[in-house]
């Protein structure tokens, strides 16, 4: 039962693309479907339609984390640099008073640390 779940999540999520983009209309119009559904696992297929929309949603976007504010032109620069390179939709540009300094780079629950509480971090595992 469990495969024939994870078949129908993937169809509704296929229904839910456009040119490989995820359109929310799509999702408001396979949400309503799937909620008038009549059987027993319904609430499964629905958890395995979220899981796959939340997957792509982090495989198109990435998290930039800095220990300061950046002005628009440095967020322009990244924006074309993390594009190339990782092939992504969408970049979320967030604060974080913790790194101290320095870039910290989340895609696809991968991590590029350059900060400097990543620096301080990393030396402190090596000598302890």
């Amino acid at each position: 039962m469990k495969s024939v779940i994870k078949k129908l999540a993937k169809k509704a999520f296929i229904l839910s693309l456009t040119d490989g983009e995820i359109v929310p209309s799509k999702i408001k119009a396979v949400l309503k479907e799937l909620t008038k559904a009549k059987f027993d696992d319904r609430l499964l297929l629905l958890k395995e339609y979220r899981h796959l929309l939340m997957n792509n949603k982090s495989e198109n976007t990435v998290l930039v984390q800095t220990g300061f504010s950046i002005d628009q032109e440095m967020k322009l620069n990244l924006e074309s640099v993390l594009k190339k390179r990782f092939k992504i939709q969408e970049i979320v540009f967030q604060i974080d008073h913790e790194l101290i300094g320095g870039i910290r780079i989340n895609h696809n629950n991968t991590i590029y640390d350059y900060s400097i509480a990543g620096r301080l971090n990393q030396l402190k595992e090596t000598f302890a």
